[in-house]
């Protein structure tokens, strides 16, 4: 006669009448965000696992099941690992959090399992840690708002790993581990986040567990037969191999494997790239399993993502596959930059030569990469620490993009750590050295997606503000200041090309009163005979100019004209007020008769003329309104 098998029933705790009633406040912190299931998943996911790789691993593998519709378990394939948690979720559901309707139909779910990494270390049995311990157990499944990661961790809220039971339509999950450090049984345990809430005459705190059946501290389920059953049930691959799995049951119907395939890259691309991260996503409805490889997700890209954010992420993902076989003729490193009073952003950044260097090569097409020296200072109870790190910005021109620049934290892109788009170039900021690392972990939020000073950042380090807008900021600057460089070059070749007063600048149409030269008829000036120009600027209706002869020219006189132009500003002067931002000639496409384009970059252009009587020179394409500044210059050899 074969036995039944007997699972563990759900318990969950009982309010203590001296203790507060409380209600979790995990969720509110991670709505701060729009919740995407998928996204929030993979993000906490992977950054524990990239945090709890096995110390000599060169890669760390994560498998993600998704169950879809085909894939689901039926309503009695579910019922034994949900025994006694239903009249627990029917008392909760008036918050709107959980459904307990979900019970009567099939269970769609996700697995999460990680590989190359050392499972949940540490005693189950503890329910304190001492200062200085290490116990990932008791951190991820007791623990509540305190994290034990330190220094490079990616992640250090405690709070982060809400998003299991958040994903849940049931606010629960199960997580099965092999620890790397002990050769005994896999643990296997449920646990379900709901609210305070009576049934019968008793109270319950949030906390539910499915575990070993017994009194005291919830112990994880080593049963053998229990095991195999429940992962060969959730469709959990691992063996013997040491690592955690998550079950997320209950999920919503619209989670897709496409889902997961994209948060994946949009997180860990960075990762996927350097070797350190490789992705399998599954689901029974797809014909194959999609894997995520450093030689693939380029291609995975271009074929998951659609319209502009195609345009952006396969971007960001090409700029970062190039860094490795940046030549050290395009790494750049800025002087240091510290949060003291005159040691942040400066002109004294980068050395003129440096920007030009860089103009250069961002003009050429080519990717460059930056490094920039970041002085930390770190309080301490003996006064502050200086500590030297550094970060490194890629940049490489794009004319046709305006988009924010890339944060990238360890192995993890901060997608919202910049709130202002970069036009022309394409921008990855990338912090990898443990110090600055370690800093903007502290300035994350929950969800991994922006940096703040919250008062971490105030009470750990010296300006710990004035330091996080320095790395927030970085790519902007850097940019700027090559273009202020360009700028300031271009003004020199301005100041030596018009070094002397033009009779017409191009500005709307004024009466000009003759000055010194000689006026019509009448005699010469007293430095001998002014020149008379040679060309003069026609405005377009079509937000542009064009520049033609004047009856000087017809005899033959005219061989080359120059013209620089910029925007009006209501300050200083339009030509060195120029910003590539504004608009670059390289990108127009100039019409010119009797004549040849000899240079069109930035804001200048210069023409050979072939025929001084048939030449004309027609720019379009400017911003209509706006006011151009245009000095132009007709040239006699």
């Amino acid at each position: 006669m074969s036995s039944v098998m007997t699972f563990p029933h759900w318990r969950f705790v009982e309010h203590h009448p001296e203790a507060k009633s409380r209600d979790p406040l995990q969720s509110e912190l991670l709505n701060q965000e729009s919740f995407r299931p998928a996204d929030a998943l993979v993000r906490e996911s992977i950054q524990n696992s990239l945090d709890a790789k096995i110390p000599g691993v060169d890669k760390v593998r994560v498998r993600i099941y998704v169950s879809g519709a085909v894939g689901a378990l039926t309503k009695d394939e579910a019922a034994p690992y949900f025994q006694g948690f239903w009249p627990h979720v029917q008392e909760c559901e008036n918050g709107g959090q959980v459904a307990s309707d979900l019970a009567e139909g099939a269970c769609r779910f996700v697995v999460i399992e990680d590989f190359g990494t050392i499972g949940l270390t540490g005693d189950p049995a503890a329910t304190r840690v001492p200062e200085g311990a290490s116990n990932n157990y008791y951190y991820f499944l007791r623990a509540e708002g305190i994290s034990q990661k330190q220094s490079s961790s990616l992640g250090r809220w405690g709070v982060g790993k809400y998003v299991f039971p958040k994903s849940s339509g049931v606010n629960a999950f199960l997580a099965y581990t092999k620890r790397f450090d002990d050769d005994g049984p896999g643990l296997l345990v449920g646990q379900a986040v709901l609210m305070n809430h009576s049934l019968g005459d008793k109270d319950y705190d949030p906390d539910g567990w499915w575990a070993k059946p017994g009194p005291g501290v919830q112990m994880p389920i080593t049963d053998a037969n229990v095991v195999e059953a429940a992962t060969q049930r959730w469709n959990v691959s691992r063996v013997n191999e040491s690592g955690v799995s998550i079950v997320i049951p209950y999920v919503d119907a619209k989670l897709t494997a496409k889902d997961f395939v994209t948060s994946v890259i949009r997180a860990y691309f960075g990762a996927i790239l350097a070797g350190r991260l490789e992705v399998e996503v599954e689901a029974p409805d797809d014909a194959a399993v999609v894997v995520l490889t450093r030689t693939n997700v380029l291609q995975l890209a271009e074929a998951y993502f659609d319209g502009d954010e195609r345009e952006k992420v396969v971007s960001e993902i090409q700029l970062m596959a190039t860094r490795a076989t940046i030549p050290e003729d395009r790494r750049f490193t800025t002087q240091r930059v510290a949060a003291r009073a005159g040691e942040g952003w400066s002109s004294a950044t980068i050395d003129g030569d440096t920007a030009a260097k860089m103009q250069k090569e961002i003009e050429a097409g080519h990717a460059i990469q930056v490094t920039v020296p970041v002085e930390l200072r770190v309080k301490g109870l003996g006064g502050e620490r200086s500590t030297e790190s550094h970060l490194h910005v890629l940049l490489q021109q794009n004319e046709s993009l305006r988009q924010k620049p890339l944060f990238m934290r360890g192995g993890i892109i901060v997608s919202e750590a910049s709130r202002f788009p970069i036009t022309g170039v394409r921008a990855i900021c990338i912090v990898e050295e443990s110090a600055l690392t370690k800093m903007l972990g502290d300035a994350e939020n929950p969800a991994h997606t922006t940096w703040s000073a919250n008062d971490k950042i105030r009470s750990r380090y010296v300006r710990g503000g004035d330091l996080l807008a320095i790395v927030k900021t970085a790519p902007h600057k850097i940019y700027e200041l090559v273009l202020d460089s360009a700028a300031e070059e271009q003004r020199i070749v301005f100041a030596d090309i018009f070094a002397v007063p033009l009779a017409d600048g191009g500005r709307r149409k004024k009466k000009a009163a003759a000055s010194g030269g000689k006026k019509p008829g009448g005699r010469q000036g007293p430095g001998g005979p002014r020149t008379q120009p040679l060309t003069h600027v026609e405005r377009e209706d079509q937000g542009g100019f064009s520049i033609v002869p004047t009856a000087l020219a017809a005899g033959g006189r005219l061989k080359r004209v120059e013209v620089a132009l910029g925007y009006e500003t209501r300050r200083g002067d339009a030509l060195a007020k120029w910003r590539k931002d504004d608009f670059d000639l390289a990108t127009f496409t100039p019409t010119i008769t009797g004549g040849k384009i000899e240079k069109q970059l930035g804001n200048l252009l210069t023409a050979i003329v072939e025929d001084p009587v048939e030449f004309k020179l027609t720019v379009l394409g400017f911003d209509v309104n706006r006011d151009l500044n245009i000095r132009a210059r007709g040239l006699s050899k």
